[in-house]
């Protein structure tokens, strides 16, 4: 047996087993993990000083942070990778090394992805790029641009998301990788949905299901069938979007994932708002608040309180209504995502103008259209000044 295979295949039972749910046995094969690379680690510090016996140890640092991420233990994860990096300085031109310091780099920065710090997301999502490119290590390469796609979409920067997500989707078709093939179609729909091309938007998915069905990635289904509830509401279709949402809580009962649990959640509690249901929506949101509290998803969690504010404006309790909204507010504009800062102003403004503060409402409605207009989403732009100008005229 290799060096790497052992904890390859401990790591891929231990993700196979997380994704199908068995939370239990997941936990008792990440302990068996974190001793059995402990006792390596251990084994090989015992050698005697050399290079190659620190990028082995290094090596071993990166698969200690794969299981605590896997297991949701986020800064116990960024401890081992930071060590990852430290050890290995020097060694990324190295073709053997390369590969497990850009797959640390990647790892890293989906932590910070999920965080909402985007600075710190792009520059390990950089870095992961610049070392896999040298080393020729290409699903290195497709998966680092398409994760830069994803921190420029959500800072509102489309073109150049577009831009790395085409790079990645023809690399990882060259290498015929149907993972991030599936993942990146996921990521262009997400473009066209936020730009109000939802038929576009429905091709994209329609691809990644095809994809994503076949190599069987639970936790990527789960995003694709909130994103596709996500166009229902658009649509105003809250019978299908309510299913869709089903299926993605489903999924994420099945992997026992709670961010993706909550995602549903606060996603559902929106159509049962606005389709007349506004209790069960309050239900639903604290199903997703207790959710998103076991996660570091800080955007999800603001979700959570628009969502609230949404429920308690279709009940008329105003107070607990504006409570809500603006605490979500408060965190939506620390993380600056335009797409999301436009959705949770136009229901906002909605509020207050059944409230009866119209200034103030348009007012909201206008700083919505400012961020839809920094994005190019110019079929929102249209129907939301049209919508302004019917306050003026009432």
């Amino acid at each position: 047996m290799s060096k790497d295979e052992r904890s390859l295949r401990i790591l891929e039972k231990l993700d196979r087993l997380q994704r199908t749910g068995n939370r239990a046995t997941a936990k008792f094969v990440a302990e068996e993990a974190v001793a059995y690379f402990a006792r390596r680690k251990e084994n090989l510090e015992r050698e005697p000083p050399s290079r190659e016996r620190d990028l082995a140890v290094a090596e071993l640092e990166k698969y200690l942070g794969d299981v605590h991420k896997v297991m949701g233990e986020h800064d116990d994860a960024l401890a081992h990778y930071h060590k990852v990096m430290d050890m290995s300085k020097g060694c990324e031109k190295d073709p053997e090394a390369a590969k497990f310091i850009a797959d640390a780099h990647n790892a890293k920065g989906d932590i910070y992805r999920l965080r909402g710090d985007w600075e710190k997301a792009m520059e390990s999502f950089k870095k992961a790029l610049e070392i896999a490119k040298v080393s020729q290590y290409d699903s290195g390469v497709a998966e680092a641009a398409r994760l830069i796609g994803y921190v420029n979409w959500r800072i509102g920067s489309f073109n150049k998301a577009e831009d790395f997500y085409r790079k990645a989707l023809t690399i990882a078709e060259e290498i015929n990788d149907l993972d991030v093939q599936g993942k990146t179609y996921i990521d262009l729909g997400n473009l066209e949905n936020e730009s109000g091309n939802l038929d576009k938007a429905q091709t994209y998915y329609n691809k990644a299901l095809k994809l994503l069905e076949k190599v069987d990635d639970k936790f990527e289904l789960a995003r694709l069938f909130n994103n596709m509830g996500d166009i229902c509401i658009k649509r105003q279709d809250w019978v299908s979007g309510i299913k869709y949402f089903e299926r993605c809580n489903e999924i994420a009962i099945e992997i026992r994932d709670p961010r993706w649990k909550g995602w549903a959640m606060f996603n559902m509690a929106e159509c049962m708002s606005k389709s007349g249901n506004p209790q069960k929506a309050l239900e639903a949101c604290e199903r997703a608040e207790r959710a998103m509290s076991h996660t570091d998803d800080k955007m999800g969690m603001a979700h959570v309180h628009i969502n609230y504010g949404i429920a308690y404006r279709f009940m008329k309790e105003w107070n607990s209504a504006e409570e809500r909204f603006r605490k979500g507010l408060e965190q939506l504009e620390t993380l600056k995502s335009p797409q999301v800062l436009a959705w949770a102003y136009t229901e906002f403004g909605r509020m207050l103008r059944e409230k009866g503060s119209d200034e103030l409402a348009a007012e909201y409605l206008r700083k919505a259209i400012t961020m839809h207009r920094s994005i190019g989403a110019m079929k929102f732009v249209q129907a939301l000044t049209k919508e302004l100008a019917g306050m003026k005229a009432r």
